[in-house]
């Protein structure tokens, strides 16, 4: 809903990212636009053609804030550094296209920019360089909002490389906000100093406490309360780890039999189906039919949270997640690959497990469903750290603070 009442002294600020897609980022920016100071900005979001529903409707709950639905189709400019296929011809052909019809969105945000008298336009996530260019247009400063790290060991690049990609970022932006000090590192060589601000993601504890609303996990799936479930959630995904999380229960499974794996998210709409399918044939070849299960999306991710008892962050080098953060909150060990063993998030053996690489990280999870007492000192510890360290509140403060140093 929006407040009719206008206040000349308020931004209008226009975010960028709601398409039909849901995740961290998107999670992210609700939490954002419910915590901004409402005296101070008015949040204008810009949606793509059949939006997240559950998304939009959190959203239009919010007190001063106006969805604007566009019809305009947006592709991603970045690509998946995994995605190893051979662009077929008809795809190089419709290349030019692609990037007129990257023009003609842009025209349309910016005339909604002008029309709209917005001040300063967010891009939420790096994938999308439609608004950038419309703000650009438009004679607006602009946010570019990196979530994910940019690069060949990165999680996507651009077919030209890392440095035109980040080349665009910086020409187009007044300020980058990168989500984590590794997502920072790809960019940092290519990116003048003081135009990178560091913003860690937000959560709020309260949402994690445990529940007593009936089971989401153990009763529909037939698992009994004393067996241990370790889980992965994000999207079914290459980059996310799916095949790596496949690696890891198996060796697990092998000598703990009784081990429930839980996959918990979507191979649609941001995952890959694809690697859906590779997961499917794998555990089939692998004979765990009956010790992996792939739920498909899910909404209520705190009460999965609630009923796990590890989770394990399968993607390679992204113990910075989202997802780690939220596990930490509920109290759950969280063990993670990250090649370096260094974390942002996790403290080795204090607030969590690090792992270089798949073998480790069956061990450390051997490790906990042997040692009970490990997971609850971890649980705690983690949970402590998140609740001390990152909150939403304290997100939209350092982002209120960038919006108002670029409109001064």
């Amino acid at each position: 809903m929006i407040d009719k009442s206008e206040n000349s002294l308020q931004l209008k600020v226009l975010l960028i990212g709601l398409g039909q897609a849901t995740g961290g980022p998107v999670k992210s920016m609700i939490q954002l636009v419910e915590h901004l100071n409402k005296q101070d900005f008015r949040i204008f979001i810009l949606t793509f053609p059949n939006p997240h529903k559950e998304s939009l409707i959190a959203l239009q709950k919010i007190d001063n804030v106006q969805i604007l639905p566009v019809k305009i189709w947006i592709n991603s400019w970045l690509k998946s550094t995994q995605d190893k296929t051979k662009q077929p011809l008809w795809n190089r052909i419709k290349a030019p296209g692609r990037i007129l019809r990257t023009l003609y969105n842009a025209v349309v945000i910016s005339r909604i920019i002008r029309t709209l008298k917005i001040d300063l336009v967010h891009t939420n996530i790096e994938l999308i360089a439609d608004g950038a260019i419309g703000a650009f247009l438009a004679r607006r400063k602009h946010i570019w909002h990196i979530r994910a790290r940019i690069g060949s060991k990165g999680v996507v690049t651009h077919a030209l490389g890392s440095r035109f990609a980040c080349f665009i970022i910086n020409f187009f932006s007044s300020a980058i906000i990168v989500n984590s000090i590794d997502t920072k590192k790809t960019i940092e060589k290519n990116i003048p100093a003081d135009k990178i601000h560091l913003v860690y993601n937000g959560i709020t504890p309260e949402l994690f406490i445990k529940n007593t609303t009936k089971s989401v996990l153990r009763e529909p799936n037939k698992i009994p309360a004393s067996t241990i479930i370790v889980a992965a959630i994000g999207y079914v995904s290459y980059i996310k780890g799916a095949i790596e999380f496949i690696e890891v229960a198996k060796r697990v499974i092998d000598r703990k039999p009784e081990i429930k794996f839980i996959y918990i998210g979507p191979s649609f709409d941001g995952g890959d189906e694809d690697c859906m399918n590779d997961s499917n044939n794998l555990i089939k070849k692998y004979h765990l039919e009956k010790s992996i299960i792939f739920t498909g999306y899910r909404a209520d991710i705190t009460s999965f949270l609630n009923e796990i008892d590890i989770l394990v962050q399968p993607m390679v080098n992204g113990s910075w997640s989202r997802v780690v953060l939220e596990a930490m909150a509920t109290g759950k060990p969280v063990v993670a690959i990250e090649e370096s063993l260094k974390s942002e998030f996790l403290e080795q053996n204090i607030t969590g497990l690090l792992a270089p690489d798949v073998d480790s990280c069956s061990e450390n999870i051997i490790k906990l469903i042997d040692d009970p007492k490990l997971r609850e000192r971890l649980g705690e510890a983690g949970q402590d750290f998140v609740t001390k360290n990152y909150s939403n509140a304290t997100t939209a403060l350092k982002i209120e603070e960038i919006y108002k140093q670029l409109i001064k």
